[in-house]
């Protein structure tokens, strides 16, 4: 073994050491998708970006209907997104609302979509209030999902995927 690789691994389990906290809660919470945020998360970037930040996001319906209130899971991820930001010294949390998403849906109506993802966005910030979060944002999907960037996404997606557009969009 090269002496660089030696480094790179002893600078590897320095940062799995580091960051161990971060990987059981991954690894514990079952409001996190354990496998993709496993995946995404690069220790080597969390350590050249130290002002980082946590994007997840809800949506506002099941399959068949449209959801009937803020779900415990949706409070649970704002708590579990608070503790990540702390114990990794991150700047900010995006909390993206789903409500386009939610629009693709055929039975959908669509302002009763509109009336939901505004009771649930003043919940999450009363919420965040309340609990005195600093840098936490809440960002609907109808605030980004006519930018060029984000319709590229979809029609590559779309190129690669049979599924629902709801689903297209998630990814």
């Amino acid at each position: 073994m090269s002496k660089e690789n030696k480094n790179m691994s002893k600078k590897e389990e320095e940062l799995r050491e580091k960051y161990k906290p971060l990987v059981n809660l991954i690894l514990n919470e079952p409001l996190v998708e354990q496998k993709p945020t496993l995946e995404a998360t690069s220790f080597t970037a969390l350590e050249s970006n130290p002002e980082g930040s946590i994007y997840y996001g809800t949506g506002l319906t099941t399959p068949r209907a449209i959801g009937v209130g803020l779900p415990f899971d949706v409070l649970g991820m704002v708590l579990v997104a608070e503790r990540i930001k702390r114990t990794l010294g991150l700047k900010e949390i995006y909390h993206h609302i789903a409500d386009t998403h939610a629009k693709t849906n055929e039975w959908i109506d669509p302002q009763e979509v509109d009336r939901r993802a505004k009771i649930t966005e003043e919940t999450l910030m009363k919420v965040a209030s309340n609990l005195r979060l600093s840098g936490f944002n809440v960002t609907l999907s109808s605030e980004f999902d006519g930018s060029l960037e984000y319709e590229e996404l979809i029609r590559h997606f779309k190129s690669k995927s049979q599924e629902h557009e709801y689903v297209i969009r998630e990814m």
